[in-house]
């Protein structure tokens, strides 16, 4: 046998809290035929190609890194958080088609809350905005 039963891979220090998980990343190919229609050899999709050849070795990084880029802005655009507990994986994100939080009551926008107000509430909100104002005004 060889070695000293010390040799091989070593185990990542974080890999009690992180892992690689594989997925198949299916890339379309194109036959290549001669001319009597019989398929000689196939070859990948042109846009896959350049990418791999402007990126490298680092072309793998680099769709992940697209990957996190694109979840981010959708999640900017798409989603809200409200003041509740973070928990599991959506922790406390909210459609921004969900303009109340059901759970803690915060509103997506001031402008959400106003429009669920009765009309006396709505009224004493723009006293309140009128008096501030006029305060405002005062000071200068």
């Amino acid at each position: 046998m060889v070695g000293n039963h010390k040799s091989g891979r070593k185990p990542n220090p974080e890999g009690s809290l992180e892992r690689s998980k594989k997925y198949t990343f299916y890339v379309k190919e194109y036959a290549t035929t001669n001319s009597s229609g019989n398929i000689i050899g196939w070859t990948e999709d042109p846009y896959f190609q350049w990418f791999k050849r402007h990126h490298g070795s680092n072309w793998q990084k680099m769709v992940r890194a697209y990957m996190r880029w694109d979840v981010e802005r959708w999640k900017k655009k798409s989603w809200w958080r409200c003041k509740c507990e973070p928990i599991g994986i959506l922790q406390n994100w909210k459609h921004v088609q969900q303009r109340k939080c059901l759970a803690c009551g915060s509103y997506y926008r001031n402008a959400d809350r106003i429009a669920d107000m009765t009309i006396l509430e709505k009224q004493e909100y723009y006293d309140g905005i009128r008096e501030q104002m006029k305060k405002d005004k005062d000071v200068r």
